[in-house]
């Protein structure tokens, strides 16, 4: 089973193959806002590097937030172009389940603006994200994306998955607030 692995959502650029349970990381660390740039290029790169091509593929599996508004439109937009051209499975990912993997602490993501994207159900992933302050006595607990192996629990994640031929008909967004151009509008509507 050849699965390729792509996380947009947070500043690093996450692409991976998993080739017969081997993992070549093809990660960008700190590539801020430049996704649409690099992400085909990475992509290529890192199949290259697995000794796979694009046809070789038998599912993708790409994170759908939350994360960065932008780059969860990105990831998703190129996954769905591959997935259709490829005429192969998806898998979504939602990458506060995948900070959560192997701990029964919460997770936070640093949203900006004073607040974190949080979630705090454990493995089962029941409860669905929120939006929560810096100074939630929560977040004082909660795993970062500095304290895990983000790459690590998106491989589990897909790899259950697929095993279990839990793939999704449609990619569906984790979006936790409205964009920043958004509550821009709304804020300036009330005015």
């Amino acid at each position: 089973m050849n699965i390729l692995i792509v996380d947009c959502t947070t500043k690093d650029l996450i692409v991976a193959v998993v080739k017969e349970g081997v993992v070549t990381d093809g990660t960008v660390r700190n590539n801020g806002t430049h996704h649409l740039e690099r992400l085909c290029s990475c992509v290529q790169e890192t199949l290259d590097r697995a000794e796979i091509t694009l046809s070789q593929l038998d599912c993708i599996a790409c994170a759908v937030g939350p994360g960065s508004f932008t780059g969860i439109r990105i990831g998703i937009s190129a996954v769905k172009g591959y997935v259709c051209a490829l005429n192969i499975p998806v898998v979504g990912i939602d990458v506060l389940h995948a900070m959560q993997l192997g701990n029964d602490r919460g997770a936070v993501i640093d949203a900006g603006n004073g607040y974190y994207y949080a979630k705090y159900d454990g493995y089962q992933c029941v409860t669905a994200p929120c939006l929560i302050s810096y100074d939630d006595e929560r977040a004082k607990k909660a795993v970062t994306m500095e304290e895990c192996n983000l790459l690590d629990g998106e491989v589990a994640i897909a790899l259950h998955r697929v095993e279990n031929n839990r793939f999704a008909s449609k990619l569906t967004p984790v979006y936790i607030r409205k964009s920043q151009a958004e509550e821009l509008k709304n804020a300036q509507g009330t005015r």
